[in-house]
């Protein structure tokens, strides 16, 4: 199946998204930016299908909002999100 990329917002103020940035653990290797806007309310989130990339390859993914760029963590391993 695709890779699926889960976006969370646990603050509690919505945000605009303009474009998602995945950075590839790849050394060398161009990031891919994804044009795609959407709010992402307040303790909201978003499901990303990305179908040509494997988890593997993803060393970081930023988010460009109207507010600035954002780096997204990492889910909790514990599985607090």
């Amino acid at each position: 199946g695709a890779t699926h990329l889960v976006i969370g917002n646990h603050g509690d103020r919505h945000t605009q998204v303009t474009a998602i940035v995945v950075q590839p653990r790849t050394p060398g290797a161009a990031p891919r930016r994804i044009t795609r806007a959407f709010y992402l309310l307040a303790k909201g989130s978003i499901d990303l299908a990305l179908p040509d990339m494997s988890p593997e390859g993803i060393a970081a993914v930023e988010l460009e909002t109207t507010d600035g760029r954002l780096r997204a963590s990492p889910p909790d391993p514990g599985g607090g999100g």
